[in-house]
């Protein structure tokens, strides 16, 4: 991922944070105490004074040199400050256990599905920790008094940690799927760029020159060599009707040839008038301009210069002339 991407991906998981912070904020003081059991308000405000920083660091301070160690130390963060949170609202029967599910899908997007699933073996490590820590390591300043371990809450420690786990799978997988189709649509934008290019080069390296015009007669494209020919440069042609370039040689007329059964080229030899004054005699050959479809979607004109062959044509009828004379 580039590191543009990686940056914008911080910030904007800065801000989520933010949010989820404060819709726990406003919902927290609505739940009823028995859906708290013993809630450690200075800790969570604690947590939530901790989130608010880091967010806000998160967003202020982007872009980083480093995003993904960056990210690493958010998702670390947050798995701890989830467990925080876990810890002060009752432990094994805290309603506030699906914060690890946002935090190992966050860790699948923000780095990868190694990185998800390890803040998953983190996440449920430490929340079965915190169950057993109630018999084995008593955490009186975090929770109630110490009491036996019940069956149902170790059930609950092993699908919650099936939960995290499975969701670190699928999350990592959508999180690399969806990288790899980013980095195959970058690939190809980059192809196209590179083939517009060329294509480009190829047009205005072109010794002939070439004159692209809509279906409404609207000049949207002219090389160099057109721009010589005509003394019509392509900043003024563009977007301009036929007509800005004085050829002489109306398109109405052509397009009956062009879209004949043959579709063969038209061509016209014209005396072109420059701006100058200058007269230019021309060969332009008219051909369709399709789309891969077959549809027409324009005329493209091949101009040629013919000044030197008409010269050379006025040198060679001047020595005729001399030769019979000598005759």
């Amino acid at each position: 991922m580039k590191l543009a991407d990686s940056n914008d991906l911080l910030r904007a998981f800065g801000l989520a944070r933010l949010g989820v912070a404060a819709l726990l904020l406003a919902v927290g003081p609505m739940l009823p105490e028995e859906l708290i059991p013993g809630a450690n308000r200075g800790l969570i405000a604690l947590v939530l004074l901790v989130v608010v920083g880091s967010s806000g660091s998160l967003v202020a301070f982007t872009p980083a040199p480093r995003p993904h160690r960056v990210a690493w130390l958010v998702c670390v963060l947050d798995t701890a400050l989830v467990t925080a949170v876990v810890a002060a609202t009752g432990g094994g029967r805290s309603i506030f256990a699906f914060l690890y599910v946002l935090s190992v899908t966050a860790a699948c997007v923000l780095l990868s599905r190694t990185g998800g699933l390890t803040i998953a073996a983190a996440s449920a490590a430490l929340y079965a920790g915190l169950v057993f820590g109630r018999t084995v390591f008593p955490l009186t300043a975090f929770l109630e008094t110490p009491e036996e371990t019940t069956a149902l809450e170790v059930i609950t420690i092993f699908m919650n940690a099936g939960t995290f786990l499975v969701v670190a799978i699928v999350a990592g997988g959508l999180a690399e799927r969806f990288r790899s189709t980013q980095e195959e649509l970058e690939t190809k934008q980059a192809d196209l760029r590179d083939l517009a290019a060329f294509t480009e080069l190829v047009f205005q390296s072109a010794g002939t020159g070439l004159i692209a015009v809509d279906l409404g007669h609207r000049v949207s494209a002219v090389n160099r060599a057109a721009e010589q020919i005509t003394g019509v440069g392509a900043a003024v042609a563009v977007g301009q009707p036929w007509g800005v370039l004085r050829a002489g040689v109306p398109l109405a007329a052509i397009e009956p040839e062009l879209e004949s059964p043959r579709r063969a080229p038209a061509w016209r030899e014209v005396t072109l008038r420059r701006a100058d004054g200058e007269e230019v005699p021309v060969r332009m050959t008219f051909s369709a301009l399709r789309a891969g479809d077959g549809r027409r979607i324009g005329i493209i004109a091949a101009c040629e210069d013919l000044s030197a062959i008409r010269a050379m044509e006025a040198r060679m009828r001047a020595a005729d002339r001399l030769a019979s004379l000598g005759r």
